[in-house]
């Protein structure tokens, strides 16, 4: 730029040096330095949220039952009508809390009473409803924000599903990211919800399409809609064949714009019919963007218009037959298909989803209902072909350095997602190789055993050297990075340590512990703060458990629940 810097300011203006105001030399540090001084302060933040769920827990204590007015100039009258009472949560568990609670508590944080109410149902339904859980997010191995997420997730189950939830998923929740997380948990939680099946019908009630104009490009419309999840998967493999029928015309658009072109041609149905007739699609046209057809030479493909029919004579009494009827004989009977594109359902399913009823996970769409699947299976008009059952775990092997497509397919659906560390990209998705873990030019088999998904960058930073990978067992991974950082990952997730081959359910009883450290250190902090001498010296504490103290002794842990442990999390 000639007279004008990037920020829009004459060129004679002094530039700014961003990279000597931001890291002054006397900070700079190493890359090794940095990340880790970034791994303390996420631990620090990971203790402070933590020590605000427990303080927020006491908190509740506090305000579980009602103090009376404290100025004592209110009627009996204006104390019934606007008195504070007791609120009872919306979910089972935890009993009720004083009902201006979240108005005390939201701005003393700088929030909303509604934001503050959030918080507070969290964290009783994380101490009630899930305590392994609650103990994982206490002693720093699950982020506050994820634990809040499943809680707020489960406020539907009774106190009973959502014990079952926290005592099967909780131990496995320290190896998981946000996205498999979720997914975990929303299958778990569809299998348990005995109104799952009634939930999806509203849901179905609600479906929509919603058309706005544009708030800033004139002429283009934004569309909202909500789909059954089926149709919607029909849809888009009918844009994406579109989409590629208009690329090989010559658009030179994006396949996303493609795709709205596509849309806009579906939108004319005689149109559309021509489009996506299937001889026609098989015989290789093209079609240019404003829905004109070629031939595979570039040729226009012409229509022949319908020859006309005089109505047939009725053979019984010579007069024409009715227009409908000899319609009805002059055309062939169609066959009615199903999925025109095709579809293979993979549903993943277990001896416990069919005692309680349920239909299975299925990817692409998610947690099914067993009604949500036969509605899936009934729609099905055509062939269905229900093949057998694979076991992931059978090396499968060929000789040449390009995997088969079954290979492919088995690693995929072995792994599910990309094996680099916290990864949560579909192994599915677009961009994601089969990486030989021992190069083939270095004797490497190509085999299911050999192999594991990445995103082509991973593959390239894996490639590159910079990052190493060894595949220790099937499907488990172990990374090196160029600081010496090691990860395991797997299907189950990724760790710091190596993963444990049992994940046991034993949460410690944590709460007590922390609170009494907490407490104690502000007690001391204000105790130093009030410099007076003439305060008296503090009554001696009775020891823990001596029967002369009001206090309930307080439970002691084989560590330090604040400090992170170098071994694997204790599950």
């Amino acid at each position: 730029m000639t007279d004008r810097d990037w920020f829009g300011e004459p060129a004679d203006t002094p530039a700014l040096n961003f990279e000597a105001s931001l890291i002054p030399d006397e900070f700079r540090a190493s890359k090794k330095t940095l990340i880790e001084s970034l791994v303390s302060t996420q631990q620090r933040q990971k203790k402070a949220e933590a020590e605000q769920l427990a303080l927020v827990s006491a908190l509740c204590d506090a305000y579980s039952t009602l103090e009376p007015n404290p100025a004592g100039d209110v009627d009996d009258a204006s104390q019934v009508l606007f008195g504070e009472k007791l609120l009872p949560p919306s979910f089972e568990g935890p009993g009720p809390v004083a009902e201006f609670l979240g108005h005390e508590l939201g701005p003393a944080l700088g929030m909303s009473s509604d934001t503050a109410w959030k918080l507070v149902w969290d964290v009783l339904a994380l101490r009630h409803r899930h305590p392994v859980l609650w103990n994982l997010t206490l002693t720093l191995q699950v982020e506050a924000w994820r634990a809040r997420m499943v809680a707020r997730m489960c406020f539907g189950l009774s106190e009973e599903h959502a014990r079952t939830l926290d005592s099967e998923l909780g131990p496995k929740l320290p190896a998981w990211g946000p996205v498999k997380t979720r997914k975990e948990v929303e299958r778990m939680r569809a299998r348990l919800d005995p109104k799952a099946e009634r939930d999806r019908q509203q849901a179905r009630d609600g479906r929509m399409v919603d058309f706005t104009p544009h708030p800033r490009a004139l002429g283009i419309t934004e569309m909202d809609a909500n789909l059954d999840a089926v149709d919607a998967a029909h849809l888009q493999a009918t844009l994406d064949q579109l989409a590629q029928t208009l690329k090989r015309g010559g658009a030179s658009e994006s396949m996303d714009e493609l795709r709205s072109i596509a849309l806009g041609h579906l939108a004319h149905p005689d149109r559309a019919a021509r489009l996506l007739a299937e001889d026609l699609i098989a015989s290789g046209a093209m079609v240019t963007p404003d829905g004109e057809i070629l031939t595979g030479h570039g040729e226009p493909v012409t229509t022949p218009a319908p020859e006309s029919t005089a109505p047939a004579a009725d053979p019984a009494s010579g007069e024409p037959a009715a227009p409908a009827l000899a319609a009805a004989e002059s055309k062939p009977p169609r066959a009615v298909k199903g999925c025109r594109h095709g579809a293979t359902l993979v549903l993943h399913l277990n001896g416990r989803e069919l005692e309680l009823g349920g239909g299975g996970w299925a990817d692409g769409i998610g947690a099914l209902t067993r009604a949500h699947l036969e509605e899936i299976l009934a729609g099905c008009r055509g062939t269905v072909k229900i093949q057998p059952v694979i076991d992931l775990a059978e090396p499968l092997a060929v000789s040449t350095y390009k995997p088969s497509a079954e290979i492919v397919w088995r690693v995929k659906t072995r792994d599910g997602r990309e094996m680099f560390p916290y990864s949560e990209r579909s192994a599915f998705g677009k961009y994601i190789d089969l990486d030989h873990s021992i190069t083939h030019a270095s004797g490497g088999p190509t085999c299911t055993t050999n192999f594991g998904p990445l995103a082509r960058r991973s593959h390239n930073a894996k490639t590159s050297g910079l990052f190493g990978a060894v595949q220790e067992t099937p499907g488990v991974f172990r990374w090196k990075t160029p600081l010496g950082r090691v990860y395991w990952t797997s299907t189950h997730g990724t760790w710091t340590a190596p993963p444990p081959a049992v994940v046991a359910n034993a949460p410690d009883d944590t709460t007590a512990v922390i609170l009494h450290t907490i407490l104690k250190a502000a007690a001391t902090e204000a105790t130093d703060s009030a410099k007076s001498a003439a305060a008296p010296p503090p009554a001696p504490t009775p020891p823990p458990g001596d029967p002369s103290s009001d206090r309930p002794a307080i439970p002691t842990l084989p560590y330090d629940p604040w400090e992170p442990t170098d071994g694997p999390p204790p599950f």
